[in-house]
């Protein structure tokens, strides 16, 4: 089921990480191959859990930075610095290729460990990931040699630029935003919690007001809010 709701415009933390290290297996290679399990949810009681591979090298265990898109979380390479930066809804951060050192909610942290590539893809420490989603500690299990993190948060958003000003949507609390050119934000409207797979779009009114549209798709539930936008 579809649903379309109509908004009516004016113009327009320093890293906590876990102490301790897992009881991963110690290898006279340098790379031992094994397996990462995680579970996430978010604040609207969506849940999930996700599985991969993993390495641990000299000691540190580190996850393919993909296995984090379960979670609400893009991810941005810029090949020149070989930076990858993470984002999602009132979250951010970043790592450098061959940096022990990160950024995350705009604070330069220890990532306690160094990213790599391997087979093409970006590894990252899974200590720092798992403190930077706000996770539980790490822990190592050697009947199935698997690295286990649970109750990773998620940062489910959704956003688009429209004449210089940026929309975004909470897809968990419903929060809609537009930050300016300037750099300022303004909340525009809460539309409800647990939302789906959402569109936008953008008009002109006669008066010269923009009217935005949000849709909905495969949601059951809609909530009004107790502000001026009209549906």
């Amino acid at each position: 089921m579809k649903i379309t709701r109509q908004i009516l415009l004016l113009p327009a933390l320093a890293l906590a990480m876990a102490t301790g290290t897992p009881a991963v297996p110690a290898s006279a290679k340098s790379v031992s191959e094994v397996k990462i399990y995680f579970t996430y949810s978010s604040e609207s009681g969506i849940s999930g859990s996700s599985a991969g591979n993993a390495q641990i090298k000299n000691g540190i265990s580190y996850m393919p930075a993909n296995l984090v898109k379960a979670t609400g979380i893009e991810i941005l390479w810029n090949n020149a610095s070989k930076t990858a930066t993470f984002s999602g809804w009132n979250k951010s951060f970043s790592v450098q290729l061959g940096s022990s050192t990160g950024v995350l909610d705009g604070q330069k942290v220890p990532l306690g460990g160094t990213p790599y590539m391997s087979n093409q893809e970006l590894y990252v420490p899974v200590k720092f990931i798992a403190a930077a989603l706000e996770g539980g500690p790490v822990r190592w299990d050697p009947a199935k040699k698997t690295l286990l993190v649970n109750h990773l948060h998620m940062y489910r958003s959704y956003s688009e630029t429209f004449e210089g000003g940026v929309y975004s949507l909470s897809l968990d609390s419903g929060e809609l935003y537009l930050t300016t050119k300037q750099n300022t934000k303004h909340k525009l409207a809460t539309l409800g919690r647990g939302l789906d797979v959402i569109d936008f779009t953008f008009e002109h009114t006669p008066a010269g007001l923009t009217l935005l549209r949000v849709s909905n798709v495969y949601a059951n539930r809609i909530c009004m809010p107790g502000t001026t936008p009209i549906f």
